[in-house]
């Protein structure tokens, strides 16, 4: 296990090391930020100043070595648009992804944990098609296409919910339903295909002879050993909510990370678009490690050496 463990380390710092070379290539390959932050009567002299306070009138191989020392230090570098440390501006909207995202996931747990089992212990009947044609339509619609029906129902047309902001619970349901739609749909369809497989086992059919009562045998026996690969599937989800909140973000206006990557893309802020992309690429590698880990505690038969 140790040496396993020592392995996913290694090969962590060689993906970071390869993802942060790609992402300085892409952003400096962008455009030039210069030409955003000056006034629109800006001489090209204005330009080259900018460049200059900005860092980025050095040769581009200086430019990486500066990136990659800084990083080294914990440096992320000062953002183009706040004037401040990039990491700072990234760690002020993390509350509200971590808040969105997480009663996303709580949805997407329940709920997909619930239809997946409804659809597997009632084949066949009504309960199990209308799971399926849900998780079909959850997973079929984009985010953004859910976010924006939702806020034309219950906001323009019912007024039930805000249309967009950041407060309490109102605001939060439509954002948290948008964004678990995809994830709730493949939790429930996953589920409900792993069930299926292990309701057919002979144990099943044995615990059922033996007189168990149904509840156990769903619960005890069918569930626990049908939840592996969900548990798989919502380790990296919890990073792949991050990511998937860009669009559900924008559409009502919810202030978190997603909303800061796009601000910083069309604004080409290279340090904040850096600091996003490694700080959710070092977190999704640490939720693989941790997932792959417990994996192997639950499950028995798998030994890593």
């Amino acid at each position: 296990m140790t040496r396993f463990i020592l392995k996913r380390i290694v090969q962590a710092i060689i993906v970071l090391f390869l993802l942060g070379t790609v992402v300085f290539a892409m952003t400096r390959m962008s455009g030039n930020p210069a030409v955003l932050y000056v006034s629109e009567y800006a001489t090209q002299e204005d330009v080259i100043l900018m460049e200059k306070r900005l860092g980025l009138d050095k040769p581009l191989p200086e430019q990486y070595g500066i990136f990659l020392s800084s990083l080294l230090r914990g440096d992320f570098g000062m953002s183009i648009r706040a004037r401040r440390p990039a990491l700072e501006v990234f760690l002020e909207r993390v509350p509200a992804t971590a808040k969105l995202c997480g009663f996303a996931l709580l949805l997407a747990l329940a709920f997909g944990l619930l239809g997946g089992i409804l659809a597997a212990i009632k084949r066949g009947s009504f309960i199990d098609s209308f799971v399926r044609i849900l998780a079909l339509l959850g997973q079929s619609a984009p985010s953004f296409v859910v976010a924006i029906l939702l806020m034309y129902v219950f906001s323009v047309k019912l007024r039930l919910f805000p249309t967009a902001g950041y407060g309490g619970i109102r605001y939060l349901v439509l954002p948290a339903i948008a964004l678990s739609s995809f994830f709730l749909a493949a939790i429930a369809r996953l589920l409900r295909g792993s069930m299926l497989e292990t309701l057919g086992k002979d144990y099943i059919r044995l615990a059922r002879i033996k007189g168990l009562k149904e509840r156990t045998v769903i619960f005890k026996h069918a569930l626990k050993n049908s939840i592996m690969p969900v548990i798989t599937y919502v380790g990296p989800l919890s990073v792949m909510l991050v990511t998937g909140a860009l669009a559900v973000e924008v559409v009502f206006g919810w202030p978190g990370i997603g909303q800061l990557a796009y601000q910083a893309t069309t604004g080409l802020d290279f340090p904040v678009i850096q600091t996003t992309v490694l700080i959710l690429a070092a977190t999704l590698i640490f939720v693989n490690l941790f997932v792959d880990i417990l994996y192997a505690w639950i499950d028995p038969r798998i030994r890593f050496w």
